[in-house]
């Protein structure tokens, strides 16, 4: 009988060290997404104000995807001025429209001297027409560049930034959530990754980084 007890006892330590050791590993898999840090490093400089210099810049291949208009939005249309963006869908209760609110000062600011890219990482149920009335909700229509597509289309253009997202199984209406990388990525007017800016970086610290990149760049 002292055996039996001995045993069970051992197996239930090794149950709690598995469920320890599971806990940790989804935790930092999560961390990673809304910090927007790809699982491998590379080529960049990290600070301590949210902002991860990416050095040299990295290429971002031409990608095609649909605007809210419903028509063909090429990646190439978006060269000559630099471009913040984002990832995100538009039933997200949270991080989404707080991003969009973000892209909304960053307009203020700086008026049309940067492009403002949304991409939907939802692309079953973010169509064009989803897509414009959640925008006109949030007031952005007319400043942010909103883009939607098949999830392979758009995992493939995110990519080499590091892009991820994961689909909560639907619950009994349906309803599902999206876990997706929440940084703000800024490209140059080549279409290069220069920046990562970590979710909720301190708008007067992000506005005075594109400041600089601004005066950085050639005016066409």
């Amino acid at each position: 009988m002292s055996n039996n007890l001995n045993i069970r006892g051992l197996y239930m330590v090794i149950a709690v060290l598995v469920g320890a050791i599971l806990v940790v590993a989804v935790y930092i898999v999560i961390s990673s997404l809304l910090a927007g840090q790809p699982l491998t490093q590379a080529n960049t400089a990290a600070s301590t104000d949210g902002i991860t210099r990416i050095d040299p810049p990295i290429e971002v291949p031409p990608f095609t995807l649909t605007a809210a208009d419903g028509t063909f939005f090429n990646s190439a249309q978006l060269l000559g001025r630099p471009v913040l963006l984002s990832f995100g869908f538009t039933h997200c209760p949270d991080i989404c429209p707080l991003t969009l609110r973000d892209f909304r000062r960053v307009h203020a600011a700086l008026g049309d001297h940067i492009h403002l890219l949304w991409i939907s990482v939802d692309g079953e149920r973010d169509t064009p027409a989803v897509m414009t009335r959640r925008f006109q909700q949030l007031e952005v229509e007319d400043i942010v560049i909103g883009l939607t597509g098949q999830p392979a289309a758009v995992r493939t253009m995110g990519q080499p930034l590091g892009l991820d997202f994961i689909y909560s199984e639907p619950n009994e209406s349906g309803f599902y959530n999206v876990d997706h990388t929440a940084s703000y990525f800024l490209l140059d007017a080549q279409g290069r990754w220069i920046r990562r800016f970590a979710f909720g970086t301190d708008l007067p610290t992000l506005l005075a980084e594109l400041e600089i990149i601004l005066q950085q760049t050639p005016q066409g």
